[in-house]
């Protein structure tokens, strides 16, 4: 049935028109028309405003995608695997961990997730693509040989 949809449960989405706040899906349901000549079948997807709580349905056609449910999850845990990685082996060759750096990193990341789980701000979101970027960046410069 998910094959259908364009959306599916928990995504982020937005309206088109100049609404600006980002909604959850919690939940969809077909509506089916019939008329003497005619009949379709509309998606409506019932949207959930976390910050306050407002529900509104919308048509698909109305919504804009702004994140997937578990979009940047997978991405994100493989470059931490491997920065942990990396800080291991060079402990292990005797070089100095450079904790400093990554920990201003790490912890400029959280600031930023926090930021955009309360604000539901996509400009938070992109911040933390950037410096996952830069943690990709300080990984690869890790593994060059010294």
């Amino acid at each position: 049935m998910f094959r259908y949809f364009k959306f599916r449960l928990n995504d982020k989405v937005k309206f088109k028109e100049a609404d600006g706040h980002i909604y959850r899906i919690v939940g969809y349901r077909l509506e089916r028309s019939f008329y003497p000549s005619e009949d379709w079948t509309t998606i409506v997807y019932e949207l959930y405003r976390d910050f306050d709580g407002l529900a509104v349905d919308a048509e698909e056609d109305d919504l804009v995608l702004m994140s997937k449910r578990d979009e940047g999850i997978v991405p994100s845990i493989m470059i931490l695997k491997t920065l942990r990685d990396s800080l291991f082996s060079s402990e292990e060759k005797g070089q100095a961990k450079p904790c400093y750096d990554v920990d201003i990193l790490l912890d400029e990341y959280n600031d930023y997730k926090r930021l955009s789980e309360f604000f539901e701000d996509t400009t938070y979101e992109q911040k933390m693509h950037i410096v996952m970027e830069k943690l990709a960046k300080y990984t690869e410069v890790m593994k060059e040989p010294m």
